[in-house]
């Protein structure tokens, strides 16, 4: 039998199969959570998920499981120690959205330079001096 590996449709559609043409059983479903890994695949060995949260009771659901994957960055939606404790090895994407936290930070920066907000109200109401002003 081989290995199950459950993970997010997005996820799997950006890939070119790589874990099913390395022998593993692959699993999709929208948002991986506690309620999706136990219908559908209490018996995988590994899950990468995004953002919804499991408790502790999910690694005595999974006897199986092996690798909890995040994909993001951070940990807030994941015990690390109990996950070691049942030995499950958690990883994340580091860096993975570094260039668009980048770009909004420095859009945030120019719109409250150019005071954006304001701008734009006054404009809706037909104040169009403020563009000058």
């Amino acid at each position: 039998m081989k290995p199950k590996v459950l993970m997010p449709k997005v996820a799997a559609e950006l890939t070119d199969n790589y874990l099913a043409k390395k022998g593993y059983d692959v699993v999709t479903v929208d948002n991986p959570g506690e309620t999706e890994l136990l219908t559908v695949a209490p018996d995988a060995a590994a899950v990468m998920m995004i953002s919804k949260k499991l408790s502790n009771q999910i690694y005595e659901q999974m006897p199986n499981l092996k690798v909890l994957a995040r994909r993001g960055v951070g940990y807030d939606n994941i015990d690390v120690n109990a996950a070691a404790e049942h030995g499950v090895w958690v990883t994340n994407t580091p860096g993975a959205n570094a260039r668009s936290v980048a770009e909004a930070a420095l859009m945030d920066m120019m719109m409250l330079a150019r005071q954006f907000r304001a701008v734009d109200q006054r404009t809706r109401q037909g104040d169009w001096r403020v563009r000058t002003s």
